[in-house]
């Protein structure tokens, strides 16, 4: 029997309907999540937006029980289907628990060429994973772009840097700006404070 293309497209739909309430019985857990990343691997049918959350919700568990790799298979497919920055920053955040840099830059990368909501949030991330690689050059430059953005995050963890090599005069630059943007912010006050009182307090018995 020959279908036509129309009849063909239900009858793919109908199965593939069928095989995610098959997922939809499975518990919570491993198996379900790798039922999850083989259906996503088929191209052949659209997602709907309660399957995009069933995968999405499988992907963070994975992640928080540190299933990291079938995390970064559901991950990267949803990624791969859903171009957008809460795949994409979920995929990074994955690879580079798993160690993956060029990986996890690679996709802030491309998610900052698509006009994002939080292109200063995306360059201190993407800063963040170079620092964590001993990129601290490459780094720099991405929370300079933070800081031209207005990112108080980057400008704090750039001053913590600078603190920690002893430049204490753009430590304390760094941290008076990082106050003046979030006069809370979680460690800047104690970094001003540090910068203020010099070698000293990071090394008692040193003099400045």
């Amino acid at each position: 029997m020959i279908l036509h293309s129309a009849a063909f497209a239900f009858v793919l739909l109908l199965f593939s309907g069928g095989e995610w309430d098959k997922v939809r019985e499975i518990a919570p857990g491993s198996e379900r999540g790798e039922a999850i990343a083989n259906l996503l691997a088929d191209d052949s049918v659209d997602l709907e937006s309660a399957e995009l959350t069933l995968s999405w919700e499988a992907g963070q568990r994975a992640a928080d029980s540190l299933e990291f790799e079938l995390a970064f298979r559901i991950q990267e497919q949803l990624y791969r289907r859903v171009p957008a920055e809460w795949s994409g920053v979920n995929m990074a955040l994955t690879a580079h628990k798993l160690g993956r840099w060029q990986t996890a830059d690679l996709v802030l990368g491309e998610l900052l060429e698509s006009k994002p909501t939080d292109a200063a949030g995306l360059w201190s991330q993407r800063g963040i994973f170079a620092l964590g690689d001993g990129r601290q050059r490459l780094a720099r430059e991405y929370f300079g772009r933070a800081i031209c953005l207005g990112s108080p995050d980057a400008t704090g963890i750039l001053a913590r840097e600078d603190l920690a090599l002893y430049n204490f005069e753009p430590a304390r630059a760094g941290f008076r700006a990082a106050l003046a943007s979030n006069s809370k912010h979680p460690w800047a006050l104690r970094g001003w404070g540090l910068s203020l009182l010099g070698a000293a307090a990071l090394h008692p018995g040193t003099r400045n």
